[in-house]
């Protein structure tokens, strides 16, 4: 097998476990569905990995390209074993983003200045992003909410819900801490 190959079928051996992991992640909520997708999934990159260096010859390739002679069976265990341990960190990590507030809605801090309104509709986020400054002081940010005549540029599910949205960001940064301007 050529060299380029075998590198080319080492990463596809790797990344594509990890991806179709992801994809799974995404799609159930279920830590016992995803630690038994994990097994699973680890297992069958390690029967693939044997499988293809017993019937096809591809050995791992290492630093500089360089083969590593291995045995089918330690093929199964390396890469069982190396992808479980990768499964079981995505599993178990951190979810990125903050978790959603009551009612399916959320307020967070986006960039230095910014605040980003995010609500749940039809399985999606929405957003809104509202601008704001740091200050230095008791408050430590101004959240300034546009005027009802320039809420028309935000989207048309934002329009008519300027005082609901208002009041959520409001329950979320609350005084001392913060300031607001146009509310």
């Amino acid at each position: 097998m050529h060299s380029w190959l075998a590198l080319l079928l080492q990463i596809g051996l790797i990344a594509g476990p990890i991806l179709a992991f992801l994809g799974f992640r995404s799609l159930t909520g279920s830590l016992p569905a995803r630690l038994l997708g994990a097994l699973l999934l680890a297992v069958a990159s390690g029967w693939l990995a044997a499988w293809c260096a017993e019937n096809w010859g591809w050995q791992p390739r290492g630093k500089a390209g360089r083969m590593i002679e291995t045995s089918p069976l330690a093929l199964f265990w390396i890469f069982g074993i190396g992808l479980l341990i990768v499964f079981l960190i995505m599993s178990f990590g951190k979810k990125t983003g903050p978790p959603p507030q009551s009612g399916g809605w959320r307020v967070t801090h986006t960039g230095r200045d910014q605040m980003l309104y995010e609500e749940r509709a039809n399985g999606r986020w929405r957003s809104l992003v509202i601008d704001g400054e740091m200050l230095l002081g008791p408050a430590h940010h101004v959240i300034y909410f546009r005027s009802e005549s320039e809420w028309t540029r935000y989207p048309d599910w934002a329009q008519g819900r300027r005082d609901e949205i208002i009041a959520r960001i409001k329950s979320r940064f609350q005084p001392p801490d913060y300031e607001y301007h146009g509310a």
